[in-house]
């Protein structure tokens, strides 16, 4: 399958993605959905996860196990933001630790929608929203976040050349990835 035009990045991720499932057994890794910086530096690790990723059960917490353990040894703060598939709930969430899988929330989440998850992001960098960002986040409403899974005309638009088939095995694989 050639590049869609206009994929980019996510193409590069989700192809390197599909190696690492198919060769990489006994290899583990995973991915920072945000590392956090101002000046060069280091301030957070931000990782996303959906709702229904049950994290918080400890399932599937293998990944962010280490990046707790990276975190502490860069000396800074690994926070979690789970959201629905809209975006208009955010749950930030600061973890402290691990209790075996199941992750330890250091203090009460903040539950916000996409518009605070950005506003969280400016704080911990000691900044206010730009007013032209807070403006169109304040325009779009609550539930803005541009997502694949939420936008299914994307899929179509970026993987027109497949059969419905694939399309079809391309939005399953995906979510399986939320």
């Amino acid at each position: 399958m050639s590049k869609p035009e206009g994929l980019g990045t996510f193409y590069r991720d989700y192809t390197f993605h599909g190696y690492r499932r198919l060769f990489g057994e006994n290899i583990p890794a995973t991915d920072i959905d945000f590392l956090e910086f101002d000046n060069h530096q280091p301030i957070a690790i931000l990782e996303q996860k959906t709702q229904n990723s049950h994290w918080r059960e400890g399932i599937r917490t293998d990944g962010l196990i280490a990046m707790w353990h990276l975190a502490n040894k860069a000396d800074i703060p690994l926070y979690v933001a789970e959201n629905n598939l809209d975006w208009t709930r955010v749950a930030i969430c600061a973890i402290g630790g691990f209790d075996e899988t199941v992750p330890q929330i250091v203090e009460n989440e903040t539950v916000t929608d996409i518009r605070g998850l950005v506003r969280f992001q400016y704080d911990m960098r000691g900044r206010k929203v730009p007013l032209g960002v807070g403006m169109r986040l304040e325009e779009q409403g609550p539930g803005v976040c541009p997502g694949i899974l939420t936008k299914p005309n994307l899929i179509i638009e970026l993987f027109g050349e497949l059969s419905r088939d694939e399309k079809t095995d391309v939005l399953e694989k995906l979510q399986e990835q939320v």
